[in-house]
């Protein structure tokens, strides 16, 4: 589409400023609308509350506005505090722009992130020996959860934290499955010192075996699309995830990641007692990494649950350190009443299961938690793998009820 002056319809019927968000620079932008200040050199349609507003079409729900999917459009919300946005027929005259990347579909999606998702699901354990003559087996055993549906889906890694078992994330991962992604969570040890170097290595070798192998364990109707891959951990494991992002040990993979989670991520006890290699530098914006970031902490991870023991994600090392040093785009949520544990199985079996209902301070529950975790990591990997934002924009702008109480959130 040619930038020029193109006619900008704003038959609102009511009154409120118009916010239209687009991609500048990578970053997302909110600019206020009225009759004065309309710098966008593309048509607009125009969106309000549940109907579709746009020129020379008939208002619709929000369904079927979702089942039809538009793309080149910007979202435009409207708001209760003003009245510049009602005067019909205003022309905007582009600004001559060097970059200008995307623009973006604020379409929010009729099915709640938080919610299970429309696809059927399965957990798939693969074992390292697993070897046939039709198949490679993977480096590190291997937690798998799959749509079952036929079709062609991204993919997410995701790590394990300190001693804990895959099979504790079951129920996180079929969530995030269950809206459209394969979701692989290799175990990487069952006993582990401080330096995460041999972690690196490993995740780096599954990453690199996906290509040669993943294909033969999924459902014969299920194909991964590597072109869509994302990393991401918890607690030690988010670490990892982002020791690999940074290229640490001058290690690099075969595949490349297009978005990168942090849930909870610690690096260590405390500034200056951080586990080798050391991922924080307190050099704000510092991380050099290429991709979209996550940050989700808990509230509680930085509290002690008794004077025995120390924080599961102390002050200095955890997930707001990780954020100060993330380069846009960047995304952080932090659930208030929530502990470091709290995203886990509601059943976690075995001393080690046991053990993270009492070494951490945990919230009431863990369902509204994980609830949280899996719906933001769906919506994230819905706007950076499949160009879809609607969802985490809502959740940024609170258009959908949180099963948790956010005690802060920041975007760059």
């Amino acid at each position: 589409m040619p930038y020029g002056v193109f006619l900008i319809f704003l038959t609102l019927g009511t009154h409120g400023y118009c916010y239209v968000y687009f991609e500048w620079e990578s970053k997302v932008i909110g600019t206020k609308v009225s009759e004065n200040h309309v710098n966008l050199g593309v048509l607009l349609l125009i969106w309000k509350e549940n109907e579709y507003l746009g020129p020379g079409q008939s208002k619709e729900k929000e369904k079927k506005r979702t089942n039809e999917g538009l793309h080149h459009c910007i979202d435009v919300k409207v708001a209760d505090d003003g009245g510049n946005c009602k005067k019909q027929g205003l022309y905007a005259k582009a600004k001559t722009w060097q970059k200008l990347y995307s623009v973006m579909c604020s379409s929010y999606s009729s099915t709640n992130v938080f919610d299970t998702g429309n696809y059927t699901t399965d957990l798939l354990r693969v074992q390292s020996e697993s070897y046939t003559p039709n198949n490679i087996p993977p480096p590190k055993p291997l937690l798998i959860a799959t749509p079952l549906q036929d079709g062609e889906f991204p993919l997410l890694l995701f790590l394990h934290g300190y001693l804990l078992y895959n099979s504790f994330y079951s129920q996180l991962i079929q969530h995030v499955a269950s809206h459209g992604f394969i979701v692989i969570a290799p175990q990487l040890y069952t006993a582990a010192g401080p330096d995460t170097s041999d972690e690196i290595h490993s995740v780096a070798a599954i990453t690199n075996w996906l290509s040669k192998g993943i294909s033969k364990f999924l459902p014969p109707n299920v194909r991964p699309n590597l072109s869509k891959l994302a990393l991401g951990g918890h607690s030690r494991g988010g670490k990892t995830a982002f020791a690999l992002a940074l290229r640490k040990l001058n290690i690099t993979t075969d595949l490349k990641f297009s978005a990168l989670i942090g849930v909870d991520p610690v690096d260590g006890m405390d500034k200056g007692k951080q586990t080798p290699p050391p991922v924080l530098t307190y050099v704000p914006n510092s991380f050099d990494i290429d991709m979209a970031v996550m940050i989700i902490g808990s509230g509680l991870g930085e509290v002690k649950r008794n004077p025995l023991f120390p924080p599961c994600a102390p002050k200095g090392v955890n997930h707001e350190n990780f954020f100060n040093e993330c380069k846009k785009p960047a995304w952080y949520f932090v659930a208030k009443d929530y502990g470091h544990s709290d995203m886990l199985d509601d059943d976690t079996n075995g001393i080690r299961g046991k053990a993270t209902y009492c070494l951490c301070k945990n919230g009431e529950s863990r369902k509204p938690m994980r609830s949280f975790v899996g719906g933001v990591i769906v919506a994230f990997l819905k706007a950076y793998l499949h160009d879809e934002n609607g969802d985490l924009f809502a959740v940024r702008d609170m258009h959908v009820s949180l099963p948790v109480e956010i005690k802060s959130d920041s975007f760059v």
